[in-house]
């Protein structure tokens, strides 16, 4: 398939996929099943592994998150209902396990109709199949999907469904034409849901994450390599941001050419089957070993006995993930340390629904599915417990602590600063303090840099503070910790001290908007925040979605309102903080 549409990425499974055959061999009406994307989306789609050499699915990224399966059902013959009621189970799982998180589309030649006119024992499977599950489609009347290629008639058998009615946009089923030589016309779903192609940079390698070994470094060494580095630099003439560049470059240049390291982070299985599931499977694979022997007749006693233990399989494989996500959520619950939070949160780094957190509850009783919106959450909950709350803080102390500072300011402009205000001595003293087996900071260094090269490093570094103390000058590299620079973005949109005034204010106003444009091309229009902050300050830019001048004059009412609001709101909070 690669060969055929080298511009798209493809998940593909073929009837001889498991046990390869001679083209001359395929039989008529077994070729396989293929999904397609552009290769953009590659990084936000996952393969599952699940399904059959009839049924694949893979799952999307995106703002709802989506699951789609393509089925290519059995074609009715003699018993065929006993292996179309297996793809069906196979289908149902796959729903069953993925429709809490995501939206379900169904697609493909399901070989079986829906129309009401037809009652054969493939139409009666899958109506009973859709009813259980739920699943919809628009009304396009006895319109047929196939054409039997000896003309003995026609039929509707290809369908896209969903598990929600609001999905489709446009739905329609192409005609018939010369150029396509199948028996079947292409079935089209435009959906309500965009997703951005995201360009891929090729240049962009892959980060290994490493651990050094320190214990095992080669000190005289490590030390020379930074001594002739720093040696062949004239630091003094360069600025101070240039000269703490250098600085780190030769720590890191240095422990890359002097201490080994390790992987820390291999690619290789996430799922190891227990002793239990060991047993099944092998079991499986030796009931299917001897059926395949045999032709795989349809009907015989191993076929419905390998049904039942794919079935035990599956059960098993979904009860000890359900027991594994309550044993650490009971751990987590019970057990009020750092490492299990922490623990937590990593579970959740990933959107596999096997190892994430089913819910979780915020403090406004909102309750989250989404590894995502779980992420955020947290992310906000840290974003809120490092900013300052004024309103918790002594008045009385921060006007002592003020007056202080006023005081020392006085004291120490009437002093002349001394050129040598750090000794190596202090610098020294200052890096033995420091604690090891910490993680790197943002540049890769951590304490054992400084500490296995203290004697060399120092006399640079004491030149460095020196010189910060005399210019009065803070390096760009020593303010990249400021969790939170104010511009009109912070302000306006995540500045979580401003959030109750900004839910009250703005909530109105997307509901006066998508009231006017409705909710679908909201998301496709303000879907960034940079189109949400120019609606708020200037929102006649988007003339041609809004249209009318009733409407944006109301709409800049609002946001008038809003930002004053947010504007009296940090006023008062500066304030509070002045005394």
């Amino acid at each position: 398939m690669s060969k055929l549409i080298p511009s798209l990425d493809n998940f593909t499974r073929c009837h001889d996929t498991s046990e390869p055959i001679s083209n001359f061999k395929a039989p008529r009406g077994q070729a396989g099943v293929s999904i397609l994307w552009p290769k953009q989306w590659s990084s936000k789609i996952k393969k599952l592994e699940v399904g059959n050499e009839r049924i694949i699915a893979i799952t999307i990224a995106t703002e709802p998150m989506l699951c789609i399966i393509n089925a290519y059902m059995p074609t009715i013959n003699t018993n065929s209902e006993i292996q179309y009621s297996e793809c069906l189970d196979i289908i149902f799982d796959i729903i069953e396990k993925h429709q809490s998180k995501y939206i379900i589309i169904l697609a493909g030649d399901l070989n079986g109709s829906l129309l009401q006119t037809r009652t054969n024992k493939h139409d009666k499977l899958l109506k009973e199949f859709v009813q259980e599950v739920s699943l919809f489609r628009p009304d396009l009347g006895n319109q047929p999907t196939f054409f039997h290629h000896a003309h003995h008639g026609s039929s509707q058998i290809d369908y896209i469904l969903s598990n929600r009615n609001n999905l489709s946009k446009k739905y329609s089923i192409l005609d018939k034409s010369y150029a396509n030589t199948s028996a079947h016309c292409a079935v089209i779903l435009h959906t309500n849901i965009s997703i951005p192609l995201l360009v891929r940079n090729t240049n962009q390698k892959k980060t290994i994450k490493t651990k050094v070994l320190w214990e095992q470094r080669d000190e005289e060494k490590y030390r020379e390599t930074i001594l002739n580095e720093l040696l062949q630099k004239d630091l003094p003439t360069l600025d101070i941001d240039k000269q703490i560049d250098i600085i780190s470059n030769s720590l890191l240049n240095a422990q890359q050419q002097s201490i080994p390291s390790k992987i820390t982070q291999l690619k290789g299985p996430k799922w190891k089957a227990t002793p239990e599931v060991t047993v099944l499977l092998r079991m499986c694979k030796v009931i299917y070993n001897k059926w395949a022997d045999l032709g795989k007749p349809i009907g015989h006693p191993l076929s419905l006995e390998l049904k039942i233990h794919k079935k035990k399989l599956r059960q098993r494989q979904r009860m000890e993930q359900a027991i594994d996500r309550n044993t650490i959520h009971n751990k987590i619950m019970n057990t009020s340390s750092s490492q299990m939070f922490h623990r937590l949160i990593r579970r959740n780094l990933g959107d596999n629904s096997q190892s994430a957190i089913n819910c979780i509850k915020t403090d406004e009783n909102e309750y989250l599915f989404l590894a995502k919106d779980q992420r955020k959450a947290f992310a906000n909950y840290y974003e809120d417990l490092s900013a300052p709350k004024p309103e918790q803080f002594d008045d009385l102390y921060v006007n002592l602590c003020k007056i202080r500072q006023k005081e020392m300011l006085k004291t120490l402009e009437d002093q002349e600063i001394p050129s040598d205000y750090f000794t190596s001595a202090d610098i020294i003293k200052a890096i033995e303090e420091l604690n090891m087996n910490k993680s790197p900071d943002e540049f890769g260094l951590c304490a054992e840099h400084l500490k296995f090269s203290k004697n060399e490093i120092a006399p640079y570094l004491t030149k460095l503070f020196n010189n910060i103390i005399e210019t009065l000058k803070t390096p760009g590299t020593f303010k990249t910790g400021i969790l939170f620079p104010e511009n009109i973005f912070h302000f306006l949109l995540e500045c979580p001290i401003l959030s109750n005034i900004r839910n009250t204010y703005f909530q109105p106003i997307k509901t006066y908007v998508t009231q006017h444009i409705t909710a679908e091309v909201w998301h496709s229009v303000f879907q960034s925040k940079s189109n949400i902050i120019r609606l708020i300050i200037d929102c006649r830019h988007f003339s041609q979605t809004l249209r009318d001048d009733k409407i944006m004059n109301m709409i800049e009412t609002k946001t008038r309102e809003m930002c004053y609001k947010l504007y009296i709101k940090r006023l008062k909070l500066l304030e509070a903080m002045d005394g």
